[in-house]
C-alpha cells in the first residue's frame, strides 16, 4: 500500500454519501472531499486522448503520464491544504468514471455505496418536491445496477457499503470499513453525531411505478439484500 493511495466513494444521489464522509473525515490518512469533478474530468481527458491516438483499448503511456501530470498536481494541492498523505473523494458521477481512474491509479480503492430504492425515492422527493417517484425509481435502478457491474468488475479494487448498515451498526460497519482501506481502528461516534435518517424504512408505492421498472427494482433490492418494494 502506498501512502497516498486514493480512495474513492462511488454514489448517486439521495443515498447518504454525507454519513460515510463523515466517517472516513475522521482517519488521520483521509483528505475527504466531495465532487471535485476530478474524476469526470480524467475520464474525459482519457476520451480525448483515445481520440488523439486513435485507439480503443487502454491508454497510451503518453496519455496516462500526461492525465496524471493534471490529477496528481490537483491531489497534491488538496493534500497540502489538510496535511494528509491520502486523498478521499465521494464521487455522484456515473460509476465509469471510476474505469478510467482505475487505469490511471491501479491502487485506487472504491467504497460501493448503497441505499434502498424507497429511501432514495423519499429522500429524493423531499429535496425535488415536483419530481416523479418513477424517474428517481428508474435513476436508482440505472445507477445500482452500474455499481454493481463495476464492483463485479474490479472485486479486489472494491467494498460494498450500505447506507443502512452505517446508520444500523455503525461501530462494526466503521471498523470493517477502515481495515478493508487499511486504516487504523476509527474514532469512536460521539452521541449524537449520527442521527437516525427519518426517511429510513419509509415504504414505496409500487402503484407509482411501471411494472417492468418495479420487477428491475425487486431483483436490484434483492442482489443488495433489501426486502422486495411490493
Amino acid at each position: 500500500m502506498t501512502a497516498r493511495q486514493p480512495v474513492v466513494v462511488l454514489a448517486c444521489g439521495y443515498s447518504g454519501a454525507a454519513r460515510i464522509q463523515r466517517l472516513l473525515a475522521r482517519s488521520p490518512a483521509l483528505a475527504c472531499t466531495s465532487g471535485t469533478g476530478l474524476l469526470p474530468a480524467c475520464a474525459q481527458a482519457a476520451a480525448a486522448w483515445r481520440q488523439v491516438d486513435n485507439r480503443a483499448g487502454p491508454l497510451s503511456s503518453l496519455a496516462v503520464s500526461s492525465i496524471r501530470a493534471m490529477a496528481s498536481s490537483m491531489i497534491s494541492i488538496i493534500l497540502a491544504e489538510v496535511g494528509k498523505p491520502r486523498w478521499c473523494e465521494v464521487c455522484f458521477s456515473p460509476p465509469s468514471v471510476g474505469e478510467a481512474f482505475l487505469e490511471l491509479y491501479p491502487q485506487t480503492q472504491f467504497l460501493c455505496l448503497h441505499r434502498s430504492c424507497p429511501d432514495v425515492v423519499r429522500a429524493g422527493l423531499d429535496a425535488n418536491p415536483g419530481a416523479g417517484h418513477a424517474a428517481i425509481a428508474a435513476y436508482w435502478a440505472e445507477r445500482t445496477e452500474s455499481l454493481l457491474r463495476f464492483r463485479e468488475a474490479h472485486p479486489d479494487a472494491c467494498r460494498q457499503v450500505r447506507y443502512e448498515d452505517l446508520a444500523g451498526r455503525p461501530v462494526q460497519e466503521a471498523r470493517e470499513t477502515f481495515a478493508f482501506l487499511g486504516l487504523g481502528e476509527p474514532a469512536p461516534v460521539l452521541a449524537g453525531e449520527e442521527a437516525d435518517d427519518p426517511l429510513a424504512g419509509v415504504p414505496l408505492p409500487a402503484s407509482h411505478l411501471p411494472i417492468p421498472l418495479a420487477d428491475r427494482i425487486n431483483e436490484l433490492q434483492g442482489r443488495l439484500g433489501y426486502p422486495p418494494i411490493f
